[in-house]
């Protein structure tokens, strides 16, 4: 076997082929649900990030790629370096790569190493511990590999971080109370709540997003910001794969944007995805005032049941699990390790 360091080889074309093919060769069919498509990871490659960034590939004998890995120190967090893109045919191939990963950051005087991670959270993260040929559920908008993954990690030295949930739920309506309840407490300061017009003022809504994200995701782990440019290639072309007809913002009595949260339709699920509220506007009810809104529109379409969807164990958002009848769950998992 060949190990190929990106920042060092002469044929970076020939180099990001081969890295970009790897998800799809090396996958069994059932696991590449919600991988790019092979011409898109050559934008990582063309990321604009401020810290070093490197890539490895690992190629047989008859120049076939086995394995690949990324690695990226972080831009806000001190001594920590993302670990991410990985893929591996097997523990061999594993253990070469994360070599070359803790050389990287050694070479940078990092210790802590996190991931699966692909640069950041904007990106994808996280690994699925669902073992898909047990399971009927999965979706392109939360992680899927094949489980074999978190061995390889826990063989590196890695240690689970943190941990995540989807849960799917019987019914819509098992917090109605409680929606209507926020409702109302949130139209008393003022607030307004409408859907989300990306099909006539898509420009806009996604800069309002964009505000609203920066502030109100910076204190989750691990966020860090991007440019609005990064950030609507990011969304524009996740508005234009699911539908977000039922995907709510609040604006304040004067007209400010300050919450969104991010709902779509998974055939007959709701689908609970991403909530963000601006700090001072916290407290309020508005995240469960907006459930409410999104709730209505999914009864008028016929949806049955609930997704809380790539929910971090114990954060706030949980709640939105709460009190439901469970119809499974979908695990994952964050590493680290300390070199």
């Amino acid at each position: 076997m060949k190990i190929v360091r990106y920042s060092n080889t002469e044929n970076k074309e020939q180099f990001i082929s081969l890295f970009s093919k790897a998800p799809r060769e090396l996958r069994c069919v059932e696991y590449h649900t919600g991988l790019l498509p092979d011409e898109l990871w050559v934008l990582f490659f063309q990321y604009p990030y401020p810290k070093p960034i490197d890539f490895w590939i690992v190629t047989n004998d008859n120049g076939e790629v086995v394995g690949r890995i990324g690695a990226s120190i972080s831009a806000g967090y001190k001594n920590t370096c993302f670990v991410g893109f990985f893929e591996a045919s097997s523990i061999n191939v594993s253990r070469l790569l994360f070599k070359e990963v803790d050389t990287f950051a050694k070479e940078n005087n990092v210790k802590d190493l996190v991931g699966p991670m692909n640069i950041n959270t904007w990106f994808q993260y996280r690994l699925s511990v669902v073992d898909i040929s047990n399971d009927d559920e999965n979706f392109s908008w939360e992680p899927v590999n094949p489980p074999i993954y978190n061995d390889f990690f826990k063989d590196a030295g890695y240690k689970v971080d943190q941990t995540y949930t989807t849960c799917g739920i019987e019914g819509l309506t098992y917090k109605l109370d409680r929606y209507e309840k926020a409702y109302e407490k949130a139209t008393s300061f003022g607030y307004k709540i409408r859907h989300l017009d990306f099909e006539n003022d898509l420009e806009n809504e996604i800069k309002r997003i964009y505000e609203i994200s920066m502030e109100g995701f910076k204190d989750n782990l691990y966020f860090e910001p991007i440019p609005l440019e990064l950030f609507q290639k990011l969304y524009v072309p996740a508005v234009q794969s699911y539908n977000f007809k039922y995907s709510t913002i609040c604006e304040s009595s004067d007209g400010e944007p300050v919450a969104f949260f991010f709902v779509f339709d998974q055939g007959d699920y709701m689908v609970l995805k991403s909530v963000a509220t601006k700090i001072a506007h916290r407290q309020k009810g508005i995240s469960n005032a907006m459930s409410l809104i999104s709730l209505k529109e999914a009864q008028k379409s016929g949806l049955k049941n609930t997704i809380t969807a790539l929910v971090k164990d114990s954060a706030v958002s949980e709640t939105f699990a709460e009190g439901g009848n469970y119809l499974w769950t979908h695990k994952y998992n964050l590493y680290k390790k300390v070199i």
